[in-house]
């Protein structure tokens, strides 16, 4: 935080959607958020719950959880770049977000059951999500790529955070462009509050407890 704004000076103050996001800062006024910062907040705290909800399936309902590991990187590709796009189909949005996770560490999915690629991960969840009946020849759900997957994913929330409070930083200006609309519940937007209470606590990481551990 720098002088009371969350994620520092100098935010974009051009949002896609501006007014929704005015509207959630004056629900909520008494955070003293600005639009982006109230923007930021709803979609992390989005990719957590989608993050979490997989965490909670590993292993019971591997299915399920892929699902929503696979929700949660779209969404991350979507704010990467800052996209708009609401008709087509989220493949684009699916590789963006993968492709940054794959430059994470060692720049490769590689498990004790072989090397994925981005192609292979995108498939998967076609599978996943469009009934489940047809996977590929021999194909597997590898739950080691899961929590590899669920692993880097909080480490770059982390990482991400951290690089939109700072100054000059293009992805800020992109996170800003992003077709993201906020939802709320009882005339109050979900989400933002508590994700709020999270990253103002001392020694806070937007990607804390998003981790598993390799089975």
């Amino acid at each position: 935080m720098e002088n009371g704004n969350l994620l520092g000076l100098n935010q974009p103050n051009q949002l896609d959607e501006h007014d929704a996001w005015v509207a959630v800062v004056s629900s909520l006024s008494h955070l003293k958020l600005t639009p982006f910062e109230a923007k930021a907040l709803y979609v992390f705290a989005l990719m957590r719950q989608l993050a979490e909800g997989s965490i909670a399936l590993q292993g019971s309902r591997d299915l399920a959880a892929f699902v929503l590991l696979a929700d949660a990187v779209e969404a991350l590709g979507r704010c990467l770049t800052g996209c708009r796009e609401e008709n087509r189909g989220s493949g684009d949005r699916l590789r963006d977000g993968l492709k940054q996770l794959e430059r994470r560490d060692d720049g490769e999915f590689r498990t004790m059951f072989g090397l994925y690629t981005v192609d292979d991960i995108k498939a998967m969840r076609n599978f996943t999500t469009h009934g489940g009946t047809t996977p590929g020849k021999n194909g597997i759900l590898d739950a080691h790529l899961s929590a590899l997957l669920l692993n880097r994913f909080g480490g770059e929330l982390t990482d991400y955070w951290v690089r939109l409070g700072q100054d000059g930083n293009a992805e800020r200006t992109l996170l800003a462009e992003a077709r993201i609309r906020p939802l709320f519940t009882g005339g109050k937007p979900v989400f933002v509050e508590d994700m709020f209470d999270m990253m103002t606590k001392p020694g806070a990481r937007a990607g804390q407890g998003i981790q598993v551990q390799l089975r």
